[in-house]
């Protein structure tokens, strides 16, 4: 049996602190992890785009990162809604750029905010956002973020090419088959 389990991610709930019951989900195995992603729990971010969800001061956007290990994620960090994660192609692509913008960090009034994407990541849920999969990929703050939106889209736009899946059939099938226990603080 698949057990999901509470509380791994420090820090990681209203506001920064650790508060009991307001965990995101551990993710102690691949199958585990192939759960959580087909019951929505978790945001396939590879392909880049504007992220949605919580600010930092609201208790941040944790980011997982594929390992060495086939089907291992690691816990990578935390990013906030508004801020543009370029995907892994862009990222290799315009490296020195992207400093160049994530290092302008001017005045916010003067910017209206973006009033469309190419790519929307969508993060928010409750108790707490979803978990967001990333790859090496340059994350820009949110004030360089509407600053330079047009050029992030455009760059972005190149090196999308995360449209397979993420997980084979059989396994999808085999995890939605599977009985699963969310433990005390999840049910």
């Amino acid at each position: 049996m698949t057990r999901i389990v509470s509380g791994a991610i420090p820090g990681y709930g209203d506001g920064g602190e650790q508060q009991d019951g307001d965990y995101p989900i551990f993710i102690e195995s691949p199958e585990t992890l192939a759960y959580a992603f087909v019951e929505g729990w978790i945001v396939d971010g590879r392909d880049g785009g504007l992220v949605v969800g919580r600010r930092h001061c609201e208790g941040h956007i944790a980011m997982l990162q594929p390992t060495d290990r086939l089907g291992a994620y690691a816990f990578v960090g935390f990013m906030e809604g508004g801020e543009y994660l370029m995907s892994t192609g862009a990222t290799a692509a315009h490296f020195e750029r992207l400093k160049e913008i994530n290092g302008d960090r001017g005045r916010d009034g003067t910017v209206e905010p973006p009033r469309y994407a190419n790519n929307i990541i969508d993060t928010r849920a409750e108790p707490h956002d979803k978990l967001l999969v990333v790859c090496q990929q340059f994350i820009i703050n949110r004030s360089s973020t509407l600053r330079h939106f047009e050029e992030l889209e455009q760059m972005n736009a190149a090196h999308r090419y995360h449209q397979g899946q993420f997980f084979p059939d059989e396994y999808l099938e085999a995890i939605l088959n599977a009985e699963v226990d969310y433990g005390p603080h999840n049910r």
